[in-house]
Order: C-alpha cells, then sequence, then structure tokens
C-alpha cells in the first residue's frame, strides 16, 4: 500500500484535469467523500497557533530542511488556509498539467513554492512538467521534496489504527498521500479520542477496502484558533 507510483500519480492527476474538477482538494484532484464527518472540537488553552504576521522560513529548493519540522512551522500559522489550500495551484494549472501542457503549468505554478514549499501537490506538478521540459536538475530537486514530504508523513505512523495513525498538517495532505498509494477515497469519518482521528476508507484498483487513520492536528488547531466560541 506504500509504494510511490510516478506514473499512477500522473494518470490520475491527468484524468482528474480533464474532468473539468474546479474544488482542488488533493494530488487526487478530488472532493472529500459527501459524508464526510463535521470536525472535532479542541480544547480553547493554549492552541500554540502562531500569528500570519510571525515571519516564516522560504527556503531555497536545493537547500537541505527538516522537512517535518517545516511542516509542523507551516502548518501551526494561522494564515496557513491563505498561503497553502487555496490559489497555491490553480483550476488552469491542473488543467494545462492534464493536457500536457507542462510549459503553461510551471507559468502558473511559478512563485508559488516560496509561498507553501510544502505542498506535494505542487513539487510533484512541477518536478514531471519541468521533466518533460528537459531541465531535469530542477526536476530532481522537486521530486527529492515531494520524497521528503512523504517520508515525513509515512514516517509519523503506519496508519493502520487510530493510535499510529499517520500524522498530517492538513485534510488536504490525507488526501495527496492516499493518491500516493495508489487509492482513491469512499468515505471519510471523525473518530474521537484521544487523538482525534479522521478514518478514510480507501479502495484499490481491484475494488479492495482498506482504513487509513490520519491525525491532523494542526487542521484541528486551527479551526479551534479561528472559531474560539464554537
Amino acid at each position: 500500500m506504500l509504494g510511490i507510483s510516478t506514473r499512477n500519480l500522473v494518470s490520475v492527476l491527468r484524468r482528474a484535469a480533464f474532468a473539468g474538477s474546479v474544488f482542488i482538494l488533493s494530488i487526487s484532484v478530488q472532493a472529500a467523500p459527501e459524508n464526510q464527518a463535521e470536525e472535532a472540537p479542541v480544547a480553547r488553552q493554549d492552541l500554540g497557533i502562531v500569528s500570519s504576521e510571525a515571519p516564516r522560513t522560504v527556503p531555497q529548493l536545493n537547500d537541505e530542511v527538516d522537512y517535518s519540522a517545516l511542516r509542523i512551522e507551516y502548518g501551526r500559522r494561522a494564515d496557513f488556509m491563505g498561503l497553502c489550500e487555496f490559489g497555491v495551484i490553480s483550476e488552469a494549472a491542473y488543467k494545462a498539467f492534464g493536457s500536457s501542457d507542462y510549459q503553461s503549468v510551471l507559468k502558473l505554478t511559478e512563485g508559488k513554492f516560496e509561498q507553501c514549499p510544502v505542498d506535494l501537490n505542487l513539487h510533484f506538478i512541477r518536478a514531471v512538467s519541468f521533466r518533460e521540459t528537459d531541465q531535469d536538475e530542477v526536476a530532481d530537486l522537486h521530486m527529492d521534496w515531494f520524497e521528503g514530504l512523504v517520508d515525513s508523513i509515512t514516517s509519523s505512523g503506519d496508519g493502520r489504527t487510530p493510535q499510529t495513525a499517520f500524522e498530517t498538517i492538513s485534510v488536504n495532505e490525507e488526501y495527496a498521500l492516499i493518491s500516493v498509494f495508489g487509492l482513491e477515497p469512499k468515505s471519510q469519518a471523525l473518530l474521537d479520542g484521544p487523538p482525534t482521528v479522521d478514518a478514510v476508507t480507501v479502495v484499490d484498483k481491484e475494488g479492495n477496502e482498506d482504513t487509513i487513520y490520519f491525525h491532523p492536528k494542526w487542521h484541528f488547531l486551527r479551526l479551534a484558533h479561528e472559531f474560539p466560541d464554537e
């Protein structure tokens, strides 16, 4: 279940782009399942959320970084949604990728690494686009980031039980990882903890079902910070 298939990722993303999906959640370019559960309540004490005015690390593409630390740094920012969830990869960029217009993909995603260096989808489509335009050195750097970010998530647990859930910084990251595994999400449920986790039922190409558990801690904490009275 944990192997990374570049060919599968390209195929999934292109099919979705051709389908004209508008609301992009992950590298699979799918909305969350319709029966997605309500978000979990979080304690209102010190949440550890950092002001949007706080300085942030903006690494260079060829820097050596601690991917887990960088993901947490961005995940705990109050402006994470603006930085990393909306506007990182536009619908036009996904459509360009789906039609193999790699030059347009690179143009439409220019500067987005500096905006959100921890976006799996961004690194993947730019890696493929640079590769297909014979810019292998930059493609390798983006793929190094992509694999480093994936390893950062998969080293946090095995996703097989609520107690060993993958620790993610967003729901988008959950769905991106599901696509990395070559799976498709079928349904999602919120399980009370501790810790509170997302249980996502997934299906492989043969129709076999399994459940992957995620603990999007910083997603819940950002919600509690943004809506303290709810």
